[in-house]
């Protein structure tokens, strides 16, 4: 299971618990599907890494504070359209963000 995977099937708030209760020993996050748990681990296969999992929860959270996922599309869409600029530094965090959150949406 990927961590995008993960925030499809538990959802953000789980995902946001365990990234705030992560024990500084772990590096990885463990998940049994048949039965429907997780557990802690260093480097224990399959498994991935609780630092992936921090990034979509940031990346949630980066797109909520701007009015959700159609907002911040529309705030990308705004700031490039027909511009051959570069890509200011806050609106590709904001792009990328966009894109992790597209990866967790359920379908």
């Amino acid at each position: 299971m990927k961590a995008n995977e993960f925030v499809k099937k538990y959802g953000l708030e789980l995902s946001r618990e365990i990234v705030s209760k992560q024990p500084k020993w772990a590096s990885n996050l463990r998940v049994s599907e048949i039965i429907g748990t997780w557990e802690y681990t260093e480097k224990v296969l399959p498994s991935f890494s609780i630092v992936e999992l921090k990034r979509l929860v940031e990346s949630h959270e980066l797109v909520d504070s701007v009015g959700g996922l159609d907002a911040a599309n529309r705030i990308i869409c705004d700031a490039f359209h027909g511009s051959n600029y570069p890509i200011p530094e806050g609106h590709e965090k904001l792009s990328l963000a966009i894109q992790d959150v597209e990866l967790c949406h359920v379908d």
